[in-house]
């Protein structure tokens, strides 16, 4: 069951597990960019994006999020009112 579930994590490593609509992922898959954006003009092309961030306990945690650039900055947005529970 060990090796199983070892075997499964290795796989999603590789290939990632990227978030769906309302549902979270794991590691996302692409280019990682480390230094600074100064024009963020080519997310106008994309109504979402996923950001991936690390948990606690050491697995990766990625969402799907709106995305505003305005005057060289990123504002990344939910379109989930407060309160409001989802699954």
């Amino acid at each position: 069951m060990v090796a199983c579930l070892a075997a499964a994590l290795v796989v999603l490593r590789l290939v990632g597990l990227e978030p769906r609509e309302r549902w979270p992922g794991l590691w996302l898959t692409g280019e990682v960019v480390t230094g600074p954006v100064s024009d963020w003009s080519f997310t106008d092309r994309y109504p979402t994006v996923a950001v991936q961030t690390r948990s606690w306990y050491g697995l990766p945690h990625s969402v799907t999020v709106t995305c505003t650039a305005l005057d060289g900055r990123l504002y990344l947005t939910s379109v989930y009112p407060p309160g409001l529970e989802f699954p």
